[in-house]
C-alpha cells in the first residue's frame, strides 16, 4: 500500500500537462471503440486482460482484482485445490481418528 505522499503524486501527475496528455491517450484508445474479443493471459503476479477492437488496434489492461495478491485472498481455496490437482501426492493426508480421540 502506498502512503499520502504517494497519493499526492498521482494527483500531481493527473493535473500536469504531461499526466494530461498521457490520460487522454488512453482515452482515446476506448472511447468509441467496440471490443471485438477479450483474450487473458498469465503475466506473473497478475493476468493480463487484452481488448482487440474492431478496428484491430488492442489494448493491454491491469485490472486489481486480477492481481496475484487479490486472487489468492478471494479465491485462495480455488487455487489450493487447483494445486493439489497438479500435485496430489502433497495433499495432506486425513489423520485417522482412534477410539481415544472421540472420548
Amino acid at each position: 500500500m502506498g502512503d499520502l505522499a504517494d497519493m499526492r503524486d498521482v494527483s500531481r501527475f493527473m493535473r500536469c500537462t504531461a499526466g494530461q496528455q498521457k490520460l487522454d491517450e488512453i482515452r482515446a484508445a476506448f472511447v468509441g471503440k467496440t471490443v471485438a474479443r477479450i483474450d487473458f493471459s498469465n503475466d506473473v503476479n497478475a493476468i493480463l486482460v487484452a481488448l482487440a477492437f474492431d478496428s484491430g488496434e488492442s489494448v493491454e489492461v491491469f485490472l486489481p482484482e486480477l492481481m496475484l495478491d487479490a486472487l489468492r485472498e478471494t479465491h485462495g481455496a480455488a487455487i489450493q485445490e487447483e494445486y493439489w490437482l497438479d500435485y496430489p501426492e502433497r495433499r495432506p493426508k486425513p489423520q485417522e481418528t482412534s477410539e481415544n480421540d472421540s472420548e
